[in-house]
């Protein structure tokens, strides 16, 4: 199982691979953090917490890039899919801030027409 490839040089590559029970291990950290990665888009779905949202992906991708043993592949997938919820989190805070906007023009507005 690869679990590291890296740029030597112009046109070299370095592959680091494990075997047996070390490529074992890798694939169960690689099971664990793809689960919790999995929970956590289930819940980015139906929530509107954006500090969690963004406080999880945080923790995820820094579990993610300090783990040495897991597939390479699986590091590159799961990093696309914790680019995707942060992206969420940024959209949904942009939403909130638009609502916040929209309650002081509303607010400003009825002031204004009341003639205060």
């Amino acid at each position: 199982m690869i679990v590291e490839e890296s740029a030597v040089a112009k046109g070299v590559r370095r592959i680091t691979a494990v075997t047996r029970n070390v490529a074992r291990e890798a694939r169960e950290n690689g099971r664990g953090l793809t689960n919790l990665v999995t929970e956590i888009e289930n819940h980015a779905e139906s929530s509107t917490d954006v500090i969690l949202l963004e406080a999880s992906s945080n923790k995820l991708r820094k579990d993610i890039d300090s783990t040495s043993l897991m597939s390479y592949s699986t590091k590159t997938e799961l990093r696309g899919r914790i680019e995707k919820l942060q992206k969420r989190a940024n959209e949904l805070r942009k939403a909130n801030a638009g609502q916040v906007m929209n309650d002081c023009l509303k607010l400003l507005t009825s002031k204004l027409e009341a003639g205060t």
